[in-house]
């Protein structure tokens, strides 16, 4: 299956929500983080020269998220790195 990384857009919002939910919450059992989930930001990433990616397959599901937060001096912090199990490298 070819997947593309694309940039964050808000059509893809609720993809990106279920995506974290099947990992954070179904997969590794934090159910405290269901509504700070639900309440997330994204466009948080894209302030001070950071951004927010998303990881597209064929079929236009979310299969993973990055984003990279700008520090300071040039360096940043990488963020929100999940990838949908079925579709992680092995």
């Amino acid at each position: 299956m070819n997947w593309n990384i694309i940039e964050y857009s808000e059509e893809y919002r609720d993809k990106v929500i279920n995506l974290w939910i099947e990992i954070c919450v179904k997969e590794f059992n934090f159910d405290d983080w269901h509504d700070d989930i639900r309440k997330m930001d994204n466009h948080t990433y894209k302030e001070d020269n950071g951004n927010f990616w998303i990881a597209i397959n064929d079929k236009d599901e979310v299969i993973g998220t990055i984003a990279l937060k700008n520090i300071e001096n040039g360096k940043g912090c990488l963020k929100s790195l999940y990838v949908k199990k079925e579709d992680s490298v092995k």
